[in-house]
């Protein structure tokens, strides 16, 4: 398979995910949520990890692990929390902003510019934002602007999508360092390991809740087999092509996950949203493949 088929794949399950997310923190919180998607992947992936074999991982690997577990953890936990308080097809659309939070942390920490063709990309990301909320233009022509802070949905997925855009070139190092079989079947594990004592502290203080009945148990089965497919096709994509190439096809889990969320639950402004998405995509396109 090419690196685009495993990008693909892992937008498709990535949106899908999205879906069985929201549905089951109708009960269970987002802390409840992340741990559960790498529980019953853990014990495949330990089994994975001896049948690789021995290879040689070098020490500077482990530096950048503890680094990048704290800003994933991070990362999904905003990621969760937007689609909880928000409709997966207003929140989900603003990941797409994190190429752009890459090309600012590299002009600021790198100085790198900003070429023509990546400032086209950026203007249809953030066109396309306010295209989301065009609806709001009645109140005033930057209504639709304002909306993006006012509503915590969009907020947070902003938050989330600078983690990410520092995240995804984070795991391209670690794959380098080590390779992609390993990481797939690894990194699952380190997060069950980083999340185990928050769940069960925030349990043991009755923060939240745990009660996993028979139909729930197999939602986060589902839930967990889906991350599989997601992790196994994410690292094997960006192991193949440029990070920005692989992560600018995975970002069509937005319009994925938004059209599920309109035919599930039955999401409002359909056409602006989708027109908004179109153009949002497009931007992430060109950043990836031509910026």
């Amino acid at each position: 398979m090419s690196w685009i088929s495993f990008a693909l794949l892992a937008a498709l399950a990535t949106g899908f995910g999205d879906l069985l997310a929201k549905f089951l923190m109708k009960k269970d919180d987002e802390f409840i949520v992340a741990w559960m998607r790498s529980v019953f992947i853990v014990p495949f992936a330990i089994v994975g990890i001896f049948l690789l074999g021995p290879f040689r991982i070098t020490h500077e690997f482990w530096y950048f692990i503890a680094i990048i577990i704290p800003v994933d953890i991070l990362a999904y936990i905003l990621y969760l929390k937007a689609i909880r308080q928000s409709q997966l097809s207003l929140a989900l659309p603003f990941l797409a902003f994190s190429p752009i939070f890459v090309i600012f942390n590299s002009w600021i920490i790198l100085g790198e510019k900003v070429s023509r063709v990546g400032l086209l990309g950026i203007l249809l990301i953030v066109f396309g934002s306010y295209v989301l909320n065009i609806k709001e233009v009645r109140k005033g022509f930057f209504a639709p602007v304002i909306a993006i802070f006012r509503w915590s949905g969009p907020r947070l997925m902003l938050m989330a999508a600078f983690m990410y855009g520092l995240d995804a070139v984070l795991g391209k190092k670690m794959i380098l360092l080590s390779q992609p079989k390993f990481m797939a079947l690894a990194f699952p594990i380190m997060l069950f390991l980083a999340f185990t004592p928050i769940v069960f502290y925030r349990v043991q203080k009755k923060i939240c809740t745990f009660n996993l009945k028979f139909n729930r148990f197999l939602l986060y089965f589902l839930l967990s087999f889906v991350f599989a497919i997601i992790f196994i096709c994410h690292f094997k994509a960006v192991s193949l092509t440029h990070v920005a190439y692989a992560i600018s096809v995975k970002r069509v889990s937005i319009l994925v996950g938004s059209v599920l969320g309109f035919l599930v639950f039955k999401e409002r402004n359909v056409l602006s949203r989708l027109v908004g998405i179109v153009f949002m995509l497009a931007g992430v396109f060109i950043i990836g493949f031509y910026a």
